[in-house]
């Protein structure tokens, strides 16, 4: 399932279009759109969340490998951790 959907371009804000930021905030739901400040990101939400589920599910069905940050599974206590 792939939506078609372009991803935001990271190296500058959504809403405002600042580049100078050296860390953007990402949406915290769909983690893929970038944001200067709180106030830019509340100010974008209208438009943002009905496109946010359908970048979370594209993120969703993606390979690890493929989205940057994603943390890895985490492992049951007492799980031992195998590579091939």
């Amino acid at each position: 399932m792939n939506f078609n959907i372009p991803r935001p371009d990271k190296s500058k804000c959504t809403t405002c279009g600042a580049s100078s930021q050296s860390s953007f905030r990402m949406c915290s739901k769909c983690r893929v759109t970038p944001y200067c400040s709180v106030d830019c990101q509340r100010a974008d939400w209208p438009s943002h969340k009905k496109i946010c589920n359908a970048l979370l599910m594209n993120r969703a069905f993606k390979a690890p490998a493929d989205t940057p940050g994603e943390k890895p599974p985490k492992r049951k206590k007492g799980e031992i951790r195998r590579t091939q």
